[in-house]
């Protein structure tokens, strides 16, 4: 069943170790986490922590469920807030593809001060996409306590994978 929200990162540096790190904190809260990484034994779901150097180095695909019953449970009820707290997700990153893509700046990104401002009416800008990796996460949703855990998570892991 095809369900849920992506959201799409765009990052520099080595994206698998920032998607390894945030799948170990993830594991620290659900101990029996099973991941299917693909291209790591027939893409079979296995216990995590899988080994660092299955991670796919520059592109993989990676599906996550907390235990056997929200795996078992996947085909019938998709990426869905299993008895309403927490689902399965899906983390897929590879190179970006295309040299450069318009992009609309929410708000003034010269700012000093650290933080984003938004008093500023939207703009155009041109992204440069060479060295970047694209990285989307499937979340059950985007408003809820669990994907918005599993959205930072990614965000801080990325930012620390930096090269």
């Amino acid at each position: 069943m095809i369900t849920g929200h992506d959201s799409l990162f765009v990052a520099g540096g080595r994206v698998e170790t920032g998607v390894w790190a945030m799948l170990q904190r993830q594991h620290a809260r659900w101990p029996e986490m099973l991941v299917a990484v693909e291209g790591h034994r027939e893409d079979a779901f296995v216990p995590w922590p899988v080994p660092r150097e299955a991670m796919p180095f520059r592109a993989g695909y990676l599906l996550a469920a907390r235990d056997k019953d929200m795996l078992d449970r996947w085909d019938d009820e998709g990426y869905t807030l299993m008895d309403g707290v927490e689902g399965p997700f899906q983390v897929v990153y590879q190179p970006a593809t295309v040299p450069a893509v318009p992009v609309e700046l929410q708000g003034d990104p010269y700012d000093r001060s650290g933080e984003y401002r938004f008093d500023l009416d939207p703009y155009r800008a041109t992204l440069v996409t060479a060295g970047l990796a694209l990285v989307t996460l499937v979340t059950p949703d985007l408003d809820s306590a669990f994907s918005q855990s599993l959205l930072a998570m990614l965000a801080e892991e990325l930012a620390h994978a930096q090269v």
